[in-house]
């Protein structure tokens, strides 16, 4: 049975399971909360029951004081809710409230998608996750002061495992490390951020989703998609990939496999080649074919991901097609130098 959560202040309302806890249900809403261990014991995740029950699902060490008694404290990871519930609690709206964070995390794995691209996954400390909003990037330290700013691939709700888009960019100490293969499992990277609060997905707002990306642009809207999927949006979402070599595109199947798991997903690998040396003039022919297939831009937000030219090509097309300015996101990234 499905029950409602309301969190206070903001009023924002989503479903929770039965047998899910209060935080499992405040991560898949897209809200990122402050919690640290979820598993009952450093308190980071307390919260205030202001209407409805609630059930401990989960044994907890956290000692509550006298007073966060009386006002009905609990944590968010060890209780579940038995009925529709009203918390107040420490959950971020939109980018800017989330905070600047500074954490050390480990490198998980290193996959090379193609010769040109590879994932670098990072873990947190299980005390120390990243709380951001998809769409946002960070700034990544190596031993020896090597730093790159980079957008975050994968999705707000497993907020501990980080995923980025790196792609291979000769004489760019940061990238020629991972693909020298200088950067090793189990090594440490700092991690400071996020960064951004314009390239967001508002998932409250019903029109359909454009999605425009080049190259590793792809990164910052696999965190928007795998956001939506993971709320469940019903809103339409149109992908479409540009890239400097279209018959070998990095990922090529992940948009496929989105389309064929969910009815509302459409996924495009274009074929028109756009490199770095593409200007602008060129890349809007290739934008304008792109916006022709919709009979109606008045119901539509767009979001766009890549170099400068292939960004404000976007810009200019659907502006000139009397697209409101407010209704274009952008994320600007010179070959995954953000």
């Amino acid at each position: 049975m499905t029950r409602t959560i309301t969190f206070l202040p903001s009023g924002r309302s989503s479903p929770i399971e039965a047998n899910e806890s209060v935080l499992e249900a405040c991560l898949r809403a897209g809200l990122t909360p402050l919690y640290g261990c979820s598993n009952g014991n450093c308190g980071e995740c307390k919260a205030i029951l202001k209407s409805g029950e609630i059930e401990q699902i989960r044994h907890s060490d956290h000692a509550f004081t006298l007073s966060e008694k009386a006002n009905g404290s609990f944590l968010m990871c060890a209780n579940r809710a038995l009925g529709d519930i009203v918390i107040e609690a420490d959950v971020t709206q939109g980018p800017d409230d989330v905070p600047l964070q500074s954490i050390d995390t480990k490198v998980k794995a290193i996959e090379f998608l193609d010769p040109q691209v590879a994932r670098l996954h990072l873990q947190t400390p299980r005390s120390r996750r990243l709380r951001f909003i998809s769409g946002q990037s960070v700034t990544l330290t190596m031993s020896g002061g090597i730093q790159r700013k980079q957008a975050v691939a994968s999705c707000p709700c497993d907020d501990r495992n980080l995923h980025f888009h790196v792609p291979h960019i000769p004489g760019d100490a940061f990238s020629e490390a991972i693909f020298d293969g200088d950067l090793a499992v189990r090594e440490t990277i700092h991690l400071e951020g996020p960064f951004g609060n314009s390239f967001f997905l508002d998932e409250s707002d019903k029109r359909p989703s454009l999605f425009l990306c080049w190259h590793t642009g792809f990164a910052p809207i696999i965190s928007l998609i795998e956001h939506a999927m993971s709320l469940d949006v019903e809103k339409d979402i149109h992908l479409f990939r540009f890239s400097p070599t279209p018959d070998h595109q990095y990922l090529p199947n992940l948009g496929r496999a989105w389309a064929d798991a969910y009815d509302n997903v459409f996924a495009n690998l274009m074929s028109q080649r756009i490199t770095l040396l593409s200007n602008q003039s060129y890349c809007e022919e290739a934008i304008s074919a792109v916006a022709a297939q919709f009979a109606d831009l008045s119901d539509l937000n767009v979001y766009v991901a890549g170099p400068p030219d292939f960004v404000e090509a976007t810009h200019t097309v659907f502006t000139r097609l009397g697209m409101g300015k407010d209704r274009i996101k952008t994320h600007t990234d010179w070959l995954g130098i953000v």
